[in-house]
């Protein structure tokens, strides 16, 4: 197979994101920001803060936002004495528990679905705010505000990054200021797609793919002699993300170098959430859709979920077994060949235990901690050929299926071309 798409990056696996950023071709997808998804919300000096479009020392930033949240307070407060501010207060449903928001009268703070992905689309999927645009938002209530009215109108609301939007709550931007970010964003102006970053940096990282796992595996995916999904080493030895998505007409949209991430402008929806833990890119106008999320789990968690695996599987070898000894009694198969499908039945779930605890001893073999990093990954990628991961299997070219599976400490786990 020959894998000639447009833009080309010519990356190896561990090449950084700096000496990618030098590689013209790479330029492609970059042309139009000035700066690395690493810094897209972040200033590059740990030291400071970014509000709007100024630059401040972090401590002198705190005494403000803090300088504001007292005064909000103090408003509040004199609301309350006189009788202004509503007498009902905020309270706490299993819908607003799920979804993360405060209820009035049933109603989470949380928009549903639909009005967040409004809100995240006419921003261009990033903090609208001048030199901010992180892909990490909240949804802030302007028009009215939350607290004088509960309801999820889109012309009266805003997506904001959570730094942006405290500051919104403390009074930084007028409405009429908010309604022209809405209508013209800092990305959308700057003709830029979003990126960031995903700060899980763990010497154990596990590679959670179409119901299998890959452990201590360089490269997840490779096509056409080069990498599409592969893990990189930092200096202290943590295992980092990197991937290359092209769409179906061989455009470059979406990219990730150590754990640094850069999308396409032209896409339908991105949902990066404030906790910073999973990106959700969906493009069916490009034709395809990526989904990565990280979470920690502990040496007995991933035993019990090695454990699941063993009993699902065991189960659905039952099932094969018990049709197979029908059809064989059925036909008047022989004694012998019968009673050879009633042993496999009977063994089928004898050696659950002792195959997950094999398994557990080579996962954690040469790792030190008790904590591991899973990484879930789901993706529909088209070019140069067709690979669909979706939670149950994995699909390549030709309708093969990977169903279930554990990958120790190969290099390259699936190759094609």
């Amino acid at each position: 197979m020959t894998f000639t798409p447009s833009n080309n990056l010519g990356v190896e696996p561990g090449k950084t994101w700096e000496r990618l950023g030098a590689d013209p071709q790479w330029l492609a997808l970059r042309e139009t920001t000035s700066r690395p998804p690493a810094a897209v919300g972040r200033h590059p000096d740990r030291n400071r803060c970014s509000s709007g479009s100024r630059d401040i020392p972090r401590r002198r930033y705190h005494r403000r936002m803090n300088r504001a949240e007292r005064r909000l307070q103090e408003r509040r407060s004199k609301r309350a004495r006189t009788g202004a501010a509503s007498t009902s207060r905020p309270s706490r449903t299993p819908q607003s528990r799920k979804s993360g928001g405060l209820a009035f009268g049933g109603m989470s703070r949380t928009p549903p679905p639909d009005v967040r992905r409004a809100l995240r689309t006419e921003v261009g999927f990033g903090c609208p705010v001048d030199g901010c645009g992180s892909p990490y938002l909240t949804w802030h209530h302007f028009d009215p505000p939350w607290r004088e009215g509960h309801s999820h109108e889109v012309d009266g609301m805003i997506a904001l990054c959570l730094q942006c939007h405290k500051e919104a709550d403390g009074g930084a931007f007028t409405d009429n200021q908010l309604r022209k970010l809405k209508a013209n964003p800092f990305l959308r102006r700057i003709g830029a797609g979003p990126g960031g970053r995903f700060h899980w940096r763990r010497e154990q990282l596990i590679l959670a793919a179409g119901n299998s796992l890959f452990v201590r595996c360089p490269v997840f995916l490779e096509i056409g002699g080069r990498p599409i999904v592969w893990l990189s080493s930092d200096d202290d030895g943590n295992q980092l993300l990197n991937l290359d998505i092209w769409d179906e007409r061989g455009q470059l949209a979406m990219s990730m170098r150590d754990n640094d991430w850069l999308l396409g402008a032209d896409l339908d929806d991105v949902e990066a959430r404030p906790g910073a833990r999973s990106l959700v890119v969906r493009a069916p106008s490009r034709g395809f859709r990526v989904s990565i999320e990280f979470e920690a789990v502990t040496i007995e968690e991933l035993t019990e979920g090695l454990r699941k695996r063993e009993e699902e599987a065991a189960a659905s070898s039952r099932r094969l077994y018990e049709d197979q000894l029908t059809e064989q009694t059925a036909a008047g198969a022989p004694d012998f060949m019968c009673q050879s499908f009633r042993d496999m039945i009977d063994r089928s779930h004898d050696q659950i235990d002792a195959r997950t605890a094999d398994l557990a001893n080579a996962i954690t073999r040469g790792w030190s901690g008790d904590e591991f990093v899973l990484c879930n990954f789901l993706a529909d990628i088209p070019y140069p050929v067709r690979v669909q991961v979706a939670p149950s299997k994995i699909t390549l070219p030709g309708n093969n299926t990977i169903g279930s599976m554990t990958a120790i400490d190969c290099g390259t786990a699936i190759v094609l071309g």
